[in-house]
C-alpha cells in the first residue's frame, strides 16, 4: 500500500508535468518549425497489382454458357500472364464465404500470386455448371479448367467450417496450381 507521502509526491509530480493550459507570453514563444510537405506514397505498381490474386464474380445474368465464359476467361488470364482457377461457391457455404473474403481482403496475396479466380454461384449457375462438369457434390469447388472450358480432373471440393477453413483449403489449392 502506498504511503500518504508517496501519493502526495506523485500528485505534485503529475501536476508539474502536465501541460499548462495558459498560452506562453509572446516573448516566450518559440517559432514552430516549418511544416514539411506531406508526400503521398507512390501508387501501387502495376506489377504488384498483377501479382495479387483476383476474384472475378460471374454475374447472375450469364449471357453465354458456363463453358464459353470459362474459355473467354482463360484467354484473358493467359494474356495477363495469370493462371485461371474456376471457383464454385455458395452464399450459404461458410468456408466459401471465408475464402472469398480472404482473397478480397488481400490475405492470400503472397500465397496465390498470379492467380485469377472465376467465381460461379452454385445455386444460380447450377445447370451451366453441370453441363461443363463443375457441379460436384461439395462446395467450395476449385478446378483447373481444360482448354475447352470444361472442368478438368484437377480439382478440389469441400472444406471444413470455422476459422480454419482457409487454412484447410490452401494446401489443396496450392497442389492444384503445381
Amino acid at each position: 500500500m502506498l504511503s500518504r507521502t508517496s501519493v502526495i509526491l506523485s500528485l505534485l509530480f503529475w501536476c508539474a508535468c502536465a501541460p499548462s493550459s495558459q498560452p506562453p507570453e509572446a516573448s516566450e514563444r518559440t517559432p514552430s518549425p516549418p511544416k514539411q510537405a506531406v508526400v503521398a506514397p507512390p501508387p501501387a505498381s502495376v506489377d504488384a497489382a498483377r501479382r495479387a490474386p483476383e476474384m472475378r464474380v460471374v454475374s447472375h445474368a450469364l449471357t453465354t454458357s458456363v463453358q464459353a465464359h470459362v474459355v473467354s476467361a482463360l484467354a484473358e488470364a493467359e494474356a495477363d500472364k495469370r493462371r485461371l482457377v474456376v471457383y464454385v461457391g455458395a452464399p450459404w457455404c461458410e468456408p466459401c464465404r471465408r475464402f472469398h473474403d480472404a482473397v478480397k481482403a488481400g490475405e492470400l496475396n503472397d500465397a496465390l500470386e498470379g492467380v485469377r479466380f472465376l467465381e460461379f454461384d452454385h445455386d444460380v449457375h447450377q445447370e451451366g455448371l453441370k453441363s461443363a462438369g463443375y457441379l460436384r457434390r461439395f462446395v467450395p469447388l476449385f478446378a483447373i479448367p481444360d482448354p475447352d472450358g470444361s472442368a478438368s480432373e484437377r480439382l478440389h471440393q469441400g472444406a471444413i467450417k470455422g476459422p480454419g477453413a482457409v487454412d484447410f483449403i490452401m494446401p489443396h489449392l496450392k497442389a492444384l496450381l503445381r
